[in-house]
C-alpha cells in the first residue's frame, strides 16, 4: 500500500509473510531528493495525525529510502502499525497517517481517503493478506502438521487432541442483544476469552476454571496485575469479569503469557504466542461497537 498524493515522496506499507500464517507490516519512506547514509539508523515517528504516534528505529536501505523493520522495532511495532492502517479505512471520520523525522526533514501528513478509496484500500489489504497466507504451506512446509490422521479410522496412539491448548481465535457472533466480538482460547476443559458488544462493557470470561464468586488477578508477563471480581454469568454459565480496558487487550497483542490467579490459589496460564492476529481483529471489532 503506497501513498500517491506527493510527486517526490511516498509512504509505503508493505506486508511480509514470516511464518505459516503470520503476516507482518514493514514501512518504507521514499523521497527522490534524499541522499541518505546507507546502513545508518535514525528515529522516525509514525501514527495518526493529531492522534497516537510512536517512535521507531529506521535504517537507510538506500540513498532514497528509509525502512522501519518489524523485527528491529520489537513486539509493539506490528500491532501498532496494523491498528493504524485499520483505523484509516474503518474510521467514519477523516484520519491521516503522519510521519515525523529528526533533522531538517519536515513532517509528512498523508492525504485523506474518500469513501471509495477506503473501500479499495480495505479490499486490497484483505486480498494481499489472503494471497500471502495461501503461500504459507509452500514457503514454510516444515511448519505443516502432516501426522497421519483420519475421520474414519482410529489412531493406534492415545488421542490427546482434546487436551492440547488451541490457538487464540477471533469470532463475531449474533447473541440475544446483538453482534458480539470474541477472542478466546481453549485449554482442555477450560476456555479463557474476551467479549465486547455494543452498549456493553468489555469483559473477560473463564469457563470451567472457577466456582462461585471469585476475586482474581489478571497479569500479562511482568506487567502490573489488575484486580477483577468474577461472577457466574446466567446466560453463558461461565465466570464473567468486568473492569478491563483496551490497554490490557493491547498488552496481550505483544505479550507472551496471560496469568489469572484467584483468591483460593487457582492459577490459569494462557500462552499468548501467536495471539496477535486474533486480538488485532478483536480490537478492530470492539472499536466498531463503540461507534
Amino acid at each position: 500500500m503506497k501513498t500517491t498524493n506527493w510527486a517526490d515522496k511516498a509512504i509505503a506499507i508493505n506486508f511480509k509473510l514470516v511464518s505459516l500464517d503470520e503476516v507482518v507490516p514493514e514501512i518504507a519512506l521514499e523521497k527522490t531528493g534524499w541522499k541518505l547514509p546507507v546502513g545508518e539508523t535514525t528515529k522516525v515517528k509514525f501514527g495518526i495525525y493529531g492522534g497516537g504516534v510512536l517512535e521507531y528505529s529506521a535504517v537507510a536501505a538506500s540513498e532514497r529510502e528509509l525502512h522501519l523493520d518489524p523485527v528491529a522495532n520489537g513486539v509493539s511495532f506490528s500491532p501498532f502499525v496494523k491498528k493504524t492502517v485499520e483505523m484509516i479505512y474503518d474510521y467514519r471520520g477523516s484520519l491521516q497517517i503522519a510521519v515525523g523525522f529528526k533533522g531538517s526533514e519536515a513532517n509528512w501528513v498523508a492525504g485523506v481517503l474518500n469513501s471509495s478509496e477506503k473501500y479499495l484500500f480495505k479490499a486490497g489489504l484483505h486480498d494481499c493478506n489472503s494471497t500471502l497466507r495461501k503461500l504459507g504451506p509452500s514457503i514454510f512446509p516444515e511448519a505443516l502438521n502432516n501426522s497421519p490422521t483420519s475421520p474414519f479410522v482410529a489412531s493406534d496412539k492415545k488421542d490427546t487432541a482434546s487436551h492440547q491448548p488451541s490457538e487464540w481465535e477471533f469470532s463475531k457472533r449474533e447473541e440475544d442483544w446483538g453482534d458480539t466480538c470474541y477472542a478466546e482460547k481453549k485449554q482442555g476443559d477450560i476456555t479463557i476469552g474476551f467479549m465486547k458488544a455494543r452498549s456493553h462493557d468489555l469483559e473477560g470470561f473463564v469457563e470451567n476454571g472457577f466456582s462461585g464468586s471469585v476475586k482474581t488477578l489478571w497479569k500479562v508477563d511482568s506487567n502490573t496485575p489488575i484486580t477483577l471480581e468474577g461472577v457466574v454469568n446466567d446466560y453463558f454459565g461461565w465466570h464473567s469479569f468486568s473492569g478491563l480496558d483496551n490497554d490490557f487487550i493491547d498488552s496481550m497483542e505483544s505479550g507472551k503469557k496471560l496469568t489469572i490467579t484467584d483468591d483460593k490459589g487457582t492459577v490459569i496460564n494462557a500462552d499468548l504466542n501467536g495471539a496477535l492476529q486474533a486480538f488485532w481483529q478483536f480490537s478492530g471489532c470492539s472499536r466498531t461497537m463503540d461507534q
